[in-house]
């Protein structure tokens, strides 16, 4: 009795070992398959979750205190430059310095450094070549040159082959237009600065504050340029000169008594006296040596 019933034990052991050994082998392969869908189903849906987040921290980063979804357009129009303009020259080594030291009359010492430099711009670039401290074909200007019409000339400069271009703007353009505004004024500036860096590639482009005027011509009126105007324009291309690629140069608080030029400076109120140029175009070569 014994010994049957071992006999049908083995039977049975035997028939379940010929079934795992004709099924086993799919079973397995079957269970791994499943696995594996399951484990890329779980993977498709994290990244799913993750790219719902970033689209919602992004939607709440473009959107208003108010609830208003606000456009890359429009973030650009409220920062005062334009999209290009946020966009370019993003690793470019562009800085803003300063003219330092109390102005005085000096010796022009620094004509070498400017051997192949072009200045272009209105009032203080007009006394640069009047005064012959420049070469006059390297030097851009004209009665009432806006930076919109120095546009007109951006071949021209580029013709010269410059190391270097010193760019300043901001009085003329003012007293050019009555419906000329800070903003106006400083847009027109970083399109020709934009426009001029396109056509010369490389070549280092400075660009100089606007000089401050007296008290006394400020408040004379007779024309459309205003103290608070030029400090306007001045800061919106400190701060726009970094996005342009540009270095901007503060030249106007070494001149100022308070908000205003000292008259010590001026004989009319806006142009530099000439006795005065030396310490700026010196002070330009010992920034940009």
């Amino acid at each position: 009795m014994d010994e049957e019933k071992y006999t049908d034990t083995g039977i049975r052991i035997n028939r379940s070992q010929r079934r795992w050994n004709k099924y086993g082998k799919h079973i397995l392969i079957g269970a791994a398959i499943a696995a594996a869908i399951i484990a890329i189903i779980a993977v498709a849906a994290n990244a799913g979750a993750a790219r719902d987040k970033k689209v919602s921290q992004e939607a709440t980063a473009n959107t208003d205190a108010d609830g208003t979804h606000v456009s890359e357009d429009t973030q650009a129009e409220g920062s005062g430059e334009t999209k290009a303009e946020q966009t370019s020259e993003s690793g470019s080594s562009a800085k803003s310095t300063a003219l330092t030291g109390t102005p005085k009359e000096e010796e022009f010492t620094s004509s070498d450094a400017f051997e192949k430099s072009v200045f272009v711009g209105d009032v203080f670039v007009h006394g640069i070549g009047e005064y012959d401290f420049i070469d006059s074909d390297r030097v851009f200007t004209d009665s009432f040159y806006t930076a919109a019409k120095a546009g007109e000339d951006i071949s021209s400069v580029a013709k010269t082959e410059p190391d270097k271009v010193f760019v300043m703007f901001g009085f003329d353009d003012l007293n050019s237009d009555e419906n000329a505004t800070a903003e106006s004024v400083s847009d027109s500036i970083g399109d020709y600065v934009k426009d001029l860096k396109d056509e010369l590639g490389e070549t280092q482009v400075y660009l100089l504050s606007a000089l401050p005027i007296t008290e006394e011509h400020n408040d004379a009126g007779g024309d459309y340029v205003t103290q608070d105007n030029l400090n306007k324009i001045n800061e919106a291309l400190k701060k726009r000169a970094s996005r342009l690629g540009v270095t901007y140069i503060d030249m106007a608080d070494v001149f100022k008594d308070g908000d205003y030029m000292s008259s010590d400076y001026t004989g009319d109120g806006y142009h530099l006296s000439k006795g005065y140029y030396p310490f700026v175009l010196n002070g330009i070569a010992g920034i940009v040596k």
